[in-house]
């Protein structure tokens, strides 16, 4: 069973590498921006700063990442000297 789940894994992403590469080929962008724009960066950010709602995503967003960052970090506080295991163990250990 492993091993067809395996092969049918492999199919099914080579099927779909495969169809990637045509979308990225085949597919062209037929609208165009009604007015162009050369507006810099630094106004962008400041546009997106004064939209609260963009602002609540930005810190949402914080709050749901940084708990990852701290599991992992603790994580791989735990596999080093806890089980005392190597840096390659504690990627398979976390994966």
């Amino acid at each position: 069973k492993a091993r067809g789940y395996q092969m049918a894994m492999g199919v099914l992403a080579t099927v779909a590498f495969f169809m990637f590469l045509f979308c990225f080929s085949a597919v062209k962008e037929r609208i165009k921006p009604a007015i162009p724009t050369n507006d810099a960066l630094k106004a962008d950010l400041r546009d997106v700063w004064k939209n609260d709602q963009w602002v609540r995503i930005l810190l949402l967003t914080f709050c749901n990442v940084c708990p990852g960052f701290i599991r992992m970090a603790a994580t791989m506080y735990y596999v080093t000297y806890v089980m005392q295991q190597s840096f390659s163990f504690a990627s398979l250990f976390i994966s």
